[in-house]
């Protein structure tokens, strides 16, 4: 908890996420933290000289939330600093020519871009992934949600008594009952309960504060806790497919769901790949960056999908089965027609 309330801290644009640690909103933290620890485990690094590796460990989760980060060198070592400020004269197109930020330890930087610091953008808007504050409170309003479905709709009479000694009796009877095995309560002071006998009701009144039916509104949620999930996961190169029933899908729909959840991952690898490489140009390292395992998995689908020839073959193969299953489901109706008749 404490990187994360590092990171909070330090970026005005997480003000909230600092209110959401004072007043100990866990559900928040805990979606934010996971969300995060995906989006960093996207990238993976080679080349990275040994003193450094440390900061490429780190950094990443720093890049998705700061927007940038800048490699230069302190007492000839490497290593990192975030900051949204520049400074110094503008270009031409009217960027800092300078990078103002600070050290993990506080330390202050004032680096020349190009010349004693390479910036690494986050992507090509060189924003901070959002999404990773709105899908968390998205989904923590949805666990919110699902805690007070599971308290009211939890089976729990109130029975009503109308003084002491009849609570009394209505306490040592559910007492029994819960501790179950096949036994008999005796009342040892009908009177107590006179009342209830004498209205020939079978029951015990009772105040009904919850209601179990509404426990299938629960499955909802769940569904709705998912598909928040997903969205954010296709967004983020990992097509993963929803927990409802689709109807049958294509060839072209499953490869165009990979193709859309690259965009953005590759958005981020172009500006990742662009900095190692003038990373290299000005330090005189060799560190290039490739996709995680997971990542690269999907990435081969999405690199290597089926020629159009092979994609009408794999549709007609699956028309052809499916025309032998309705046929052969024929046969069998009529078979079964035919034997109830000759019985």
């Amino acid at each position: 908890m404490s990187e994360l309330n590092g990171l909070f801290l330090s970026n005005k644009f997480y003000n909230e996420m600092k209110t959401a640690l004072a007043e100990e909103n866990y559900k928040m933290l805990v979606n934010f933290d996971e969300l995060l620890q995906f989006d960093a485990s996207m990238f993976e690094y080679d080349g990275v000289p040994e003193e450094a590796q440390q900061y490429f460990n780190l950094f990443e989760l720093w890049l998705c939330t700061h927007r940038c980060v800048a490699f230069g060198k302190i007492d000839g070592e490497l290593v990192f600093a975030y900051g949204d400020n520049g400074g110094g004269r503008l270009d031409n197109y009217g960027f800092m020519n300078d990078f103002v930020g600070a050290t993990r330890n506080g330390k202050s930087v004032k680096w020349k871009i190009g010349e004693e610091c390479v910036v690494f953008w986050n992507n090509k808007a060189m924003t901070p992934d959002f999404d990773l504050f709105t899908t968390a409170e998205s989904l923590a309003e949805i666990d919110v949600s699902m805690d007070d479905n599971v308290l009211y709709s939890r089976f729990y009479p109130v029975p009503l008594a109308k003084d002491q000694r009849q609570k009394t009796q209505i306490e040592n009877i559910f007492d029994k009952l819960k501790k179950g095995g096949k036994k008999t309560s005796v009342i040892d002071r009908p009177d107590d309960l006179s009342d209830l006998l004498e209205s020939g009701s079978e029951a015990i009144p009772v105040m009904n504060l919850t209601d179990v039916k509404n426990s299938d509104k629960i499955q909802y949620l769940t569904h709705a806790h998912d598909d928040v999930k997903r969205w954010f996961y296709v967004k983020y190169g990992q097509a993963v497919q929803g927990t409802g029933k689709q109807a049958q899908q294509s060839i072209e729909e499953i490869d165009g769901t990979t193709s859309v959840s690259f965009v953005y991952p590759l958005n981020k690898f172009y500006m990742r790949k662009k900095a190692c490489e003038e990373m290299n140009a000005l330090f005189g390292t060799n560190i290039s960056v490739r996709f995680s395992p997971a990542w690269a998995v999907e990435f081969a689908k999405f690199a290597k999908a089926p020629e159009t020839d092979e994609i009408e073959e794999i549709e007609n193969a699956n028309i052809e089965n499916e025309e032998t299953e309705v046929l052969e489901g024929k046969e069998n109706n009529e078979n079964e027609t035919d034997n109830g008749e000759n019985s």
